[in-house]
C-alpha cells in the first residue's frame, strides 16, 4: 500500500513497503521439543544450497543413481578423480578422500557456564566472564550430522578454527586419518547467490534518491543515553529550520525509518532486592512507566513526519529470545495512533519499492564476536551471509524457541527471493561489504548511544552514506 504522511511539512518520496515478517513470528509459545531439531532443520534446509556450492567450487555434479556427487574429471589431468560427496558421516572409510556435509559444534576451554561458579576456583570463574573473547588455541571443531561426531583438524591457510562458529552449516573436503581426526584440505559455505542487485543499480539509474534509514541503539531515558545527540537527531528526521537547506533536502529524500533495537534498556529500571532465597532484579514499575512515556513521546515526534518501524532488541520490554516479537502495542500509546508507525519482529524482513531486506538488532552479531576471532562486526555479518544463516549461535549461547521443523534464522531464500540488504544493528561501528558479481549488501548500524550515527541506504543505487550526530 502507498504509505500516508501524516504531517505535510517535508515532502517525502512515496514508496511501496511490505511487512514479511510472518516469517519470524511464533504463534504457540509452548517448549516440548529439544534443541537439537533446530540444528538438523537447519542442516536440511540449507543442504540444497551447500550442495550448489560444491558444485561451483569443486566442478561437481549429482549422481542421482548412486546418491552421491562426483568429481567430474578433467581430460588429461591425472590428479582430477572421482571424489564422493557422503550423504552421512558414518558413510567415511579411513584415508579415503571424501566430501562430507554438516554443522559445526566446538568445545571453547574459555568459554564460561553456570557450573563455573561452582565447579571452579571463583577467581578463575570471574576471570573468564570477564574475557572480550573466549577463543583459545586448545579448542576443538566438530563436524556433526544425523549419524556421528568428527572432530576436524585445520591448517590456517585452509581457514582459521577460531573463525568457526557453532550451528554453522558446512561442507569439507579431505581424508579421515586412522586416528578418527578429518584432515580438511578445503571447505565450503552454502554462500549467497549471484547477481541478484541488477547492474543497472551498481551505475546508478536514477538522479533523485530515495534514502531508506537505519538507526539503532538509542536507549531514550537511560543511563547511558546521549541526549544532545538524540535531538539533533530528531531535528534532523523532522527537518527544523536549526538546519542548513541541505540537510533539509536530505532529510526530505528519507521515505522510511527503521529503529533496529535496544530504544529503551530495561534492566536501568531494575534494582536488585534482598529475598529469602538471595538477591533477585526486580523492575520497578513506575519507573518503567515513566521511561516508556518518554520514549513514546520521542518516537510520536518521528512518526508525525516519517513512516517508520520500530523492532526490539536485547534490552527492550519484551521476551529475550529470538525471534522476538514485535513491541505491545499499548508500549506506543501515542505512537500508535499514527499510520506511519510499524513494529516489526527481530529478525525482520520487509521489502521497499521491491528492494527485499533482512535484518536483526544485533545480540547474534555481537556474541559471534566473543566465540570467534572476528574483530569487525561486518567481518561476523558476513560470515554469517556466507553461511547462510542470521544467527548461527542460536540456540548455543543465545535463547531462542526451539523449532521443530524449521529454522527461521536460516538464509533459505530461493536465488529470486534472497534478500539484497542485509544489516544488523547496535555494533561499535558502521561497516559495509558488498558481496562479488552483484551479490548482496551487509552493512553494520552503530549503537547510537555510544556512536551516535544514522545510516542511509539509497534503494535506488545501493549506495550508502552516514550521518554522524556527535557533539
Amino acid at each position: 500500500m502507498k504509505l500516508e504522511k501524516d504531517v505535510k511539512s517535508l515532502k517525502r518520496p512515496e514508496v511501496d513497503i511490505k511487512n514479511e515478517c510472518e516469517r519470524f513470528r511464533v504463534k504457540d509459545y509452548s517448549f516440548p521439543h529439544q534443541y537439537c531439531h533446530l540444528c538438523f532443520s537447519r542442516f536440511m534446509s540449507l543442504r540444497p544450497f551447500l550442495l550448489k556450492a560444491v558444485q561451483r567450487k569443486w566442478k561437481c555434479h549429482l549422481s542421482v543413481e548412486q546418491e552421491k556427487v562426483e568429481k567430474i574429471a578433467s581430460q588429461g589431468n591425472p590428479e582430477d578423480r572421482s571424489i564422493p560427496i557422503l550423504n552421512e558421516l558414518k558413510d567415511m572409510k579411513i584415508e579415503s578422500e571424501c566430501i562430507i556435509m554438516g554443522f559445526v559444534t566446538k568445545e571453547m576451554k574459555n568459554r564460561p557456564t553456570i557450573l563455573d561458579e561452582y565447579l571452579q576456583d571463583i577467581e578463575e570463574a570471574t576471570k573468564n566472564s570477564q574475557l572480550s573473547n573466549y577463543t583459545s588455541n586448545d579448542d576443538k571443531v566438530y563436524i556433526e550430522d544425523s549419524s556421528s561426531r568428527i572432530p576436524l583438524t585445520l591448517k590456517e591457510d585452509v581457514f582459521s578454527m577460531n573463525n568457526l562458529i557453532s550451528g554453522t552449516i558446512l561442507a569439507v573436503r579431505g581424508v579421515q586419518n586412522s586416528g578418527g581426526n578429518f584432515l580438511v584440505s578445503d571447505l565450503t559455505f552454502a554462500s549467497p547467490p549471484e547477481e541478484i542487485i541488477g547492474k543497472e543499480y551498481t551505475l546508478g539509474k536514477s538522479s533523485q534518491p530515495v534514502y531508506l534509514a537505519f538507526v539503532s541503539g538509542l536507549n531514550i531515558g537511560s543511563e547511558i543515553e546521549n541526549s544532545l545527540s538524540l535531538q539533533l537527531f530528531r531535528d534532523f528526521i523532522m527537518g527544523v529550520s536549526s538546519y542548513s537547506s541541505e540537510h533539509k533536502l536530505l532529510s526530505s529524500q528519507i521515505a522510511y525509518l527503521i529503529i533496529a533495537g535496544n530504544i529503551i534498556r530495561l534492566l536501568d529500571t531494575a534494582k536488585e532486592t534482598v529475598t529469602g532465597t538471595g538477591t533477585k532484579l526486580v523492575v520497578n514499575n513506575e519507573l518503567l512507566s515513566s521511561r516508556l512515556g518518554v520514549v513514546d513521546s520521542f518516537i510520536s515526534q518521528l512518526a508525525s513526519t516519517i513512516s517508520l518501524a520500530i523492532m526490539p532488541g536485547e534490552d527492550d520490554p519484551v521476551p529475550i529470545s529470538l525471534p522476538q516479537p514485535p513491541f505491545q502495542p499499548y508500549i506506543f500509546k501515542n505512537s500508535r495512533n499514527y499510520q506511519s508507525f510499524n513494529s516489526f519482529t527481530n529478525p525482520c524482513l520487509f521489502s521497499i519499492n521491491n528492494v527485499r531486506v533482512t535484518g536483526v538488532s544485533g545480540q547474534c552479531i555481537s556474541k559471534i564476536s566473543l566465540f570467534s576471532s572476528y574483530s569487525k562486526p561486518i567481518d561476523a555479518l558476513k560470515f554469517c551471509v556466507e553461511s547462510r544463516n542470521i544467527a548461527p549461535t542460536c540456540p548455543d549461547v543465545i535463547p531462542t524457541y526451539p523449532f521443530f521443523d524449521r529454522d527461521p534464522f536460516a538464509l533459505d531464500y530461493t536465488d529470486e527471493s534472497f534478500p539484497q540488504v542485509i544489516f544488523a544493528g547496535n555494533q561499535s561501528e558502521f561497516g559495509s561489504y558488498r558481496f562479488p558479481n552483484n551479490g548482496p549488501l551487509c552493512f553494520t548500524i552503530p549503537e547510537f548511544s555510544n556512536n551516535p550515527t544514522l545510516v542511509l541506504l539509497d534503494i535506488n543505487s545501493y549506495e550508502l552514506k552516514t550521518i554522524s550526530f556527535k557533539t
